[in-house]
């Protein structure tokens, strides 16, 4: 575990000594996005009210649209963030990307990614059940904090798959698409351990995370969650904007220590 700190505490600061360039990598795209879901959202209540019928296939257009934008700047940004921390590159540009050529086949990787994850979580989810199913007893109704530990278990053994699989993304990221998904299963096993420990803390930091965003001002009343305030909703997003920045930060930070024997 205390190598898992020393990684976590590693990549905080890089994203700290380095915030100016993680918000105009990713702030840019995120605008965008956000801007064309919200025109979608109009044309689409203007074509539910009749206001204007023809509007439906429009606000579908302009959602795909979004979607498209969505995956392209998630790309762009965690591309252009892995380049920055490793080859020291800084794109330029009101949306600010990486070389030509290096985008989608990182959207691409991470889309195999999350196949094989698929194909991994859905059986594994299956047994998992069953075999709580077992030791909880046949016809019985398992409590809620067994549910929610067994829920907890499966999401950090898929989180640390997940991860490990995913060292090869900054590879795609840096022209190296000889590096492989398995190769990256392969090299990564000699820090499975700092890994694990790794995604227990990410997984617990989250759930904390949120439970304090979402009853800090609600004192956990279901009816005042359903309309938290704008300071929650803010947080909210700037937490989730870390989390994502964190877990690409996380990566550029494995890679580096694992494929490339770097020091930190």
């Amino acid at each position: 575990m205390k190598r898992a700190l020393l990684l976590i505490r590693h990549t905080l600061r890089l994203i700290w000594q380095n915030i100016g360039v993680a918000l105009r990598i990713s702030i840019p795209w995120a605008v965008l996005t956000f801007a064309a879901v919200i025109v979608a959202a109009m044309l689409a209540s203007m074509a539910q009210s009749g206001e204007a019928p023809g509007m439906a296939l429009l606000s579908f257009a302009v959602f795909v649209g979004a979607f498209i934008v969505m995956l392209f700047g998630f790309g762009a940004a965690a591309t252009a963030w892995h380049r920055y921390i490793l080859l020291n590159e800084l794109p330029s540009g009101f949306l600010p990307r990486p070389p030509s050529g290096l985008v989608w086949p990182y959207v691409g990787r991470a889309f195999v990614i999350s196949l094989i994850l698929m194909a991994v979580a859905i059986p594994a989810m299956m047994i998992f059940f069953i075999l709580l199913g077992g030791i909880t007893g046949e016809g019985a109704n398992p409590s809620a904090t067994i549910i929610l530990g067994a829920v907890l278990v499966l999401n950090v053994l898929i989180q640390f798959v997940f991860m490990r699989l995913a060292i090869s993304l900054p590879a795609v990221a840096l022209g190296n698409r000889g590096f492989s998904i398995s190769q990256a299963w392969k090299q990564s096993s000699s820090e499975k351990i700092t890994i694990f420990w790794v995604v227990v803390i990410m997984t617990l930091v989250a759930g904390l995370v949120q439970a304090i965003t979402g009853y800090g001002e609600t004192g956990g009343d279901p009816a005042a969650m359903e309309q938290p305030g704008i300071l929650i909703i803010v947080l909210q997003l700037a937490l989730s904007w870390l989390y994502v920045m964190f877990g690409i930060c996380i990566l550029t930070t494995l890679y580096g220590v694992i494929v490339e024997r770097r020091e930190i």
